[in-house]
């Protein structure tokens, strides 16, 4: 499968179409980790963000003496993004589940963009809060699950379950942006 191809199935790149990538992400590095290796460890500053193309990590944080699986990452996930936007320098552990594909986007390429491409980077950071929020949420129920909260009367959803988002066409995208333009 093609770089694009597989980029426009991960909602981060949603509604940023075939030579918008090329343009913007087609000198990214796609790097392959095996089965065991660790990607980054605690003490590692991140300067990219990396979006999993095929494979799985285990992200895990040392509490004391114990390490704590917190996420994993499959195919469309992305890391590094809580990078991007702060001075967090310390990062979790990041271990190769099975063998493992990754586009790694340098965060000089992300301000470039932002900086040079005001629709590619209000798709992209729509795109980015959209899947933050939505993480944001399921930890929110794994922790009320964990308080043994069966029905959660202070939850807000961050979402419509039911409402599935889809990536429009360029055509469809192009003509919704100008129609929100005029008003």
């Amino acid at each position: 499968m093609s770089l694009w191809k597989t980029l426009s199935t991960c909602p981060l790149f949603y509604d940023i179409h075939q030579d918008e990538m090329e343009a913007h992400f087609i000198n990214c590095r796609v790097s392959e980790y095996h089965k065991g290796e660790t990607i980054f460890s605690e003490a590692d500053e991140v300067n990219y963000l990396f979006t999993v193309l095929e494979g799985q990590i285990t992200v895990s944080k040392s509490y004391k003496k114990d390490s704590k699986d917190i996420q994993v990452l499959s195919q469309g996930s992305f890391y590094g993004e809580h990078f991007l936007f702060s001075d967090i320098k310390q990062t979790e552990v990041l271990t190769v589940q099975e063998n493992t594909k990754v586009l790694e986007i340098p965060f000089t390429v992300l301000q470039n963009i932002f900086e040079n491409e005001p629709l590619i980077y209000s798709i992209f950071i729509t795109n980015l809060n959209y899947l933050v929020l939505k993480k944001f949420e399921i930890t929110q129920n794994i922790v009320f699950r964990i308080m043994g909260e069966e029905n959660n009367t202070i939850r807000t959803p961050l979402y419509d379950d039911q409402t599935i988002r889809k990536a429009y066409s360029r055509e469809e995208r192009d003509k919704f942006l100008k129609n929100i333009t005029k008003t």
